[in-house]
């Protein structure tokens, strides 16, 4: 019996384990990919929203604070009549690609690969230089969006950070868990076992004194 409760526990920590390995190594890059374009995807709905609904100084500030929280770069360009306005400059880093573009016509080329996309472009560099690449962790968002009267041109820029230390701090922590959770079962399906076996000995004991007539 002892040895069957061990094996079930094993069995449960195992899967418990195989879980987190996968979630937390395997697809950890994967997952946090995903939650950063997330939420530049959201940055980029509020600044369009903000310039819908707040006047000049109100959305300059609104900018400025989701810069703060998010720590993005953001640039903020209005285009009238074919000639476009820088509105809001936020978060400035020193070596942010949005904040150091070598001249006008990357901000273009940005502008009409945005619209030739139907209006949203995501681009991804190189970090070190700072070429297209489709693994490249600086990523620029680029967002094309029609008001009365003209277009709104918006740019989000964040770096995504490796993460290969992150993931081997964790499959050494994910791998003493192991161990521990293999321990603990063996623990608890002698505990478990044992508690088990005596209300079974005692009714085989009883069943021994009726059969004798005691």
């Amino acid at each position: 019996m002892r040895l069957r409760v061990f094996l079930y526990l094993a069995l449960f920590s195992a899967v418990t384990i195989a879980l987190l390995w996968l979630f937390q190594t395997v697809f950890f890059d994967s997952f946090y990919q995903a939650i950063m374009f997330r939420k530049i995807e959201k940055t980029q709905d509020a600044i369009c929203s903000a310039w819908g609904n707040s006047a000049d100084e109100s959305f300059s500030a609104a900018v400025f604070d989701m810069a703060g929280d998010t720590g993005f770069c953001i640039s903020v360009y209005s285009i009238e009549d074919m000639k476009g306005k820088e509105e809001v400059r936020a978060h400035e880093h020193p070596l942010c690609l949005i904040h150091n573009l070598q001249s006008m016509d990357q901000l273009a080329d940005f502008y009409n690969e945005a619209l030739d996309a139907g209006g949203n472009a995501i681009f991804r560099f190189d970090e070190e230089k700072l070429t297209e690449s489709e693994d490249g962790r600086t990523i620029v968002s680029v967002r094309v969006m029609k008001y009365d009267g003209g277009q709104l041109l918006t740019l989000v820029n964040t770096d995504i950070f490796p993460v290969e230390s992150t993931v081997s701090t964790l499959r050494i922590q994910l791998a003493a868990v192991t161990l521990i959770l293999l321990l603990l079962s063996a623990i608890l399906a002698v505990l478990i076992s044992r508690r088990l076996s005596r209300p079974v000995a005692a009714i085989n004991e009883q069943a021994k004194l009726l059969a004798t007539g005691d």
